[in-house]
């Protein structure tokens, strides 16, 4: 502060001797009595003002701080509240189906040991649903995958499934290639798309016969290719495929630009391409 003092009354003595001293019209006892006092007063007075009004700045700005310091503490706070409710729930919720399966699956056992006897298929297809169901229960490793071959092991139960309901009358061509036991893929991604075939596919017809290809190469580039008849339904009802749209959000999630998948719908058929890389 001194420093700034002493900088303001030697700029102002180097002004005041400009206009006044140095053309006689002030003297030395003069000017000490004239200006040099009422500029230490003014100096004073300027840097007394200035100070303060960078104190309280700094107060004002001090104080945002800790406010915005205490809003973002408490919204912190409010947050980690809502993830630990939810993961209580989502615990809870966790637990139940730990339950519901359990219960399931012994149920469908006991119809399988019940009607073994009687009838073989039906037996068969209990059998099939339940390695189906356990499949899509069962904890994965940390990485949230399982194996390919997995998944195709699954895929080829929910066809056998649907054959006996059918009397295998109908008609995939369903073709595997590629190493599969080694690679990994999120769970779930190619049966729900295979349950699609199924679901929305006429294949009754042996001219309209539907086919189903994976593929893995060495590069670990899987690609799926689908295509099969429609049956006969509203457009409407099509459009409203909730697996398809759970597949969307579950890629995108777990494989971000790195896959492609492609839906191609006409009047009579329907394909479906995806290519990822695992």
């Amino acid at each position: 502060m001194l420093l700034e003092l002493f900088i303001y009354l030697g700029f102002k003595y180097g002004l005041d001797y400009f206009l006044f001293y140095s053309s006689g019209a002030v003297s030395t006892r003069s000017y000490v009595a004239t200006f040099l006092v009422p500029n230490i007063y003014r100096g004073i007075s300027f840097l007394g003002c200035s100070s303060l009004y960078w104190a309280i700045l700094r107060v004002i700005t001090f104080r945002n701080r800790v406010h915005e310091t205490e809003t973002l503490q408490l919204t912190t706070l409010k947050e980690k509240a809502e993830l630990e409710r939810n993961l209580a729930e989502a615990m809870n919720a966790y637990l139940q189906q730990q339950i519901s399966p359990h219960l399931l699956f012994n149920t469908l056992t006991f119809i399988h040991n019940t009607y073994y006897k009687h009838s073989r298929t039906a037996s068969q297809c209990v059998l099939l649903l339940v390695d189906i169901m356990r499949f899509s229960l069962e904890e994965v490793n940390i990485t949230g995958k399982t194996t390919l071959a997995k998944e195709i092991e699954q895929i080829q139960n929910f066809i056998e499934l649907n054959q006996l309901r059918f009397d295998y009358e109908l008609y995939i061509d369903f073709q595997v290639a590629g190493d599969t036991a080694n690679a990994q893929i999120i769970p779930l991604i190619l049966l729900t798309l295979t349950e699609n075939i199924f679901k929305h596919g006429y294949l009754k017809k042996k001219e309209g016969e539907a086919k189903l290809h994976i593929t893995i190469n060495a590069q670990n580039e899987l690609r799926f290719v689908s295509w099969n008849l429609k049956k006969h339904q509203s457009k409407k009802k099509r459009l409203r495929s909730i697996g398809i749209q759970n597949v969307f959000k579950r890629l995108d999630y777990s494989y971000p630009h790195h896959y492609k998948l492609k839906i191609s719908e006409e009047e009579e058929s329907f394909g479906v391409e995806l290519m990822m890389q695992l």
